[in-house]
């Protein structure tokens, strides 16, 4: 027993480490990597899974701020999460999934259910076609894209809206 408290949902969460390290592939773990996850009140861990290059996931989990529920967010690692593990307002209302308190086995399985089923549906692509830094320059231009084409500009004391 530590003699240091220990955050009740950084514990809840690396019993899901835990369990997930029971159950992972070789092939999938040497692919994934854990990293700190806060969003206020709810401490908790990610799990950062980049496989080949296609799948690009992360998960985040925690001990739910106002129940025992554990809670499981999860999305694509460059579109749907911020460089400090954040997911967008989108992706938490989506994807966040409770799990009674106690179940880090079920967690566990519906990470590993995620990943391996995209593994499956999609073919793998070659590393050189499709890297970490070729998704994010591919969002930054989708985004530079829709600037682009609502821009906004003030005229004669107002705001017009200029589709080009």
């Amino acid at each position: 027993m530590s003699k240091i408290e220990v955050h009740h949902s950084l514990v809840v969460a690396r019993k899901v480490v835990i369990a997930l390290e029971k159950i992972i592939p070789k092939n999938i773990a040497k692919d994934a990597r854990i990293e700190s996850w806060s969003n206020g009140r709810e401490q908790g861990l990610c799990l950062s899974y980049w496989g080949d290059n296609l799948h690009l996931f992360k998960f985040v989990f925690a001990e739910h701020r106002s129940s025992d529920n554990i809670l499981v967010i999860h999305g694509h690692a460059f579109e749907n999460f911020n460089n400090h593990n954040q997911p967008d307002d989108e992706t938490w209302n989506k994807n966040k999934m409770y799990f009674p308190p106690g179940n880090y086995s079920e967690v566990a399985n519906h990470i590993l259910r995620i990943i391996t089923s995209s593994l499956k549906k999609e073919p793998a692509m070659p590393a050189t076609t499709a890297t970490p830094k070729k998704a994010k320059k591919a969002k930054k231009a989708k985004k530079a894209k829709k600037a682009k084409k609502a821009m906004t500009y003030g005229i004669g004391g107002g705001l017009e809206r200029l589709l080009i």
